[in-house]
């Protein structure tokens, strides 16, 4: 539900932080919204959910692996292709938290700026694509109706494409 009024926002900010606009995010906006979200995303786990926890073994198999490969490439593209200095390629190229790798890096001596921008449009481009994949290359549609907007309706709801 949230996508669309984040994207817009998130693309305007990237635009303007690559045009090197000074920006400054107010500080008390934060302690509003990670709730908001923190509530958002935990109300998508259920029971159920643990239920299925059986059907995860591969996957949390991989997990490690795929993470030190993804870590250990992006540090390496970061050095030769981006000329990052060493902490500054390694707090861009560690999977986590935004503002932790942020604060982190630059305690460490890394060029915030980067790291930030780094972490930022990565967010950008996986929440930008994985929509358009769904809807281009897996047909997959979101359903806009009565459920959508907690009433109970016996009609069915019209499907949306998230394609173009």
């Amino acid at each position: 539900m949230p996508l669309p009024f984040m994207l817009g926002a998130m693309i305007a900010v990237t635009i303007a932080a690559l045009a090197q606009t000074p920006m400054k995010a107010p500080a008390n906006l934060r302690k509003i919204v990670v709730p908001i979200l923190g509530v958002m995303l935990g109300s998508g786990f259920s029971p159920e959910t643990f239920d299925r926890a059986g059907d995860w073994g591969f996957t949390l198999l991989a997990l490690p692996v795929f993470i030190a490969v993804a870590f250990g490439g992006t540090f390496i593209f970061y050095r030769a292709i981006g000329r990052y200095d060493a902490v500054t390629a390694f707090y861009s190229s560690a999977p986590g938290g935004l503002t932790e790798m942020f604060m982190l890096g630059d305690a460490a001596g890394g060029d915030a700026r980067r790291i930030a921008m780094a972490h930022s449009s990565r967010i950008l481009i996986v929440v930008s694509f994985v929509a358009l994949f769904y809807g281009l290359v897996l047909d997959i549609s979101a359903t806009i109706g009565a459920l959508l907007f907690g009433t109970k309706s016996n009609s069915t709801p019209p499907m949306v494409s998230l394609g173009v």
